[in-house]
């Protein structure tokens, strides 16, 4: 793991069992989970307003982990209006060569009130103003992705006890240049209009 920050490292390998936890936590209760009131700093954004108790529960239990062992870190959860932990963390905002932890613990919070299995847990950690690692967690499909800075992306199974590099990802050719802009990227449709066929919810 020498091409990422050897503390970065240390944080994926403790949160990984945590984040297996908290994917089967996610699934357990999807079934009866119930919406809580929903965020008004989003506006009209429907997709982003939905806020549940696993969005809650999930991002206090990281928290509590990396209070536990790393207290030294910043965190930014997007719970973070909500949640009791933020004011023991050294800062939710990027400083000159210290990590920042951040944490969406229900991408995709509407599709999770849908009952579909869309949703994903994503934990990122940064360094100044670039990136060490993503993890994306898929707890419904029982996979994760892992992209390492300056070693490309790997594919692993959850029922893995320890984050696997065997598997690294590799894309196909691209087939098609259609690029579909999600509900915040509409106003880039122009942009990038020369180049792809472009379409987007936003518009």
């Amino acid at each position: 793991m020498k091409q990422i920050d050897n503390n970065a490292w240390e944080i994926l390998d403790c949160l990984y069992p945590v984040l297996r936890l908290a994917a089967d936590y996610a699934i357990a209760i999807q079934s009866r989970i119930e919406t809580l009131p929903e965020k008004s700093e989003y506006g009209d954004n429907f997709y982003a307003t939905a806020l549940t108790d696993a969005d809650l529960t999930i991002q206090t239990t990281i928290e509590l982990a990396l209070l536990a062992r790393f207290p030294e870190v910043r965190f930014f959860g997007e719970e973070y209006q909500t949640s009791y932990n933020t004011k023991y963390f050294r800062g939710i905002d990027l400083a000159e060569g210290e990590l920042l932890v951040t944490l969406d613990p229900i991408d995709g919070t509407r599709a999770y009130l849908d009952k579909l299995d869309t949703f994903a847990i994503i934990l990122t950690i940064i360094k100044g103003d670039h990136y060490e690692a993503v993890l994306i967690i898929k707890p419904k499909q029982k996979y994760y992705l892992l992209g390492l800075k300056n070693q490309g992306a790997y594919y692993g199974k959850l029922t893995q006890e320890k984050l696997d590099l065997n598997q690294p990802v590799t894309l196909a050719p691209l087939k098609s240049k259609l690029l579909y802009l999600s509900f915040g990227l509409s106003h880039l449709k122009e942009q990038f209009s020369s180049n792809f066929t472009t379409w987007s919810s936003g518009i």
